[in-house]
């Protein structure tokens, strides 16, 4: 499990021990979550997807309560979860925006960061975790092995490497910042 997941999931669960640390196992019933879950999304003003997170880990810790402590019910099976808006599809920048975005950046390292992220879709963590090594000029790919999240080097989010294309306005602009005096070997960071 990466950290940030860990981390969140360590959130919940201190949340939901200062929320039902005293409660008996048989007080927990779906109309007590049905009741529970709007006005604690009032108190900890939630949105939505908050409330959804909460309810989820929730279920299950139940589950796992049934598997291992032969729980003969999971309250939440039958509580309703509130509906989340799903965004209608990806809107992106223009190129006139992405190199309006790579002009006005604070120096030629966040500009080239900026025109990776955008024309080859890499994740934050996935930029800096980029090492040159990665960068294969011939091909014109990039090749996805680690992610940066929380101060350490980890593996993408899928947990595997892929290789995505590496445009021309890319490889110029790499091969330009690699032209710099410091962190240009391959075991360097592109994004130091």
């Amino acid at each position: 499990m990466k950290p940030g997941t860990l981390a969140g999931y360590k959130s919940i669960v201190g949340v939901l021990e200062d929320e039902f640390g005293d409660r008996t196992i048989e007080s927990f019933t779906p109309e007590f979550f049905e009741r529970w879950k709007g006005g604690f999304a009032a108190k900890r003003k939630l949105t939505n997807r908050g409330v959804q997170r909460y309810l989820v880990a929730q279920h299950s810790i139940f589950k796992r309560a049934m598997k291992v402590y032969s729980l003969p019910r999971n309250p939440l099976a039958t509580v309703e979860r509130p509906r989340v808006a799903r965004s209608g599809g990806i809107d992106w920048f223009s190129r006139e925006e992405v190199m309006a975005l790579v002009r006005a950046a604070q120096d030629d390292q966040d500009g080239v960061l900026y025109l990776t992220a955008a024309f080859t879709g890499l994740r934050l963590g996935e930029l800096l975790g980029l090492r040159w090594e990665d960068g294969d000029f011939d091909a014109a790919t990039i090749r996805v092995r680690r992610n940066w999240t929380d101060g350490r080097e980890g593996t993408p989010t899928s947990g595997r490497d892929r290789i995505v294309p590496m445009m021309d306005d890319v490889a110029v602009a790499l091969a330009r910042l690699g032209q710099r005096d410091h962190d240009t070997t391959d075991r360097d960071l592109v994004f130091c």
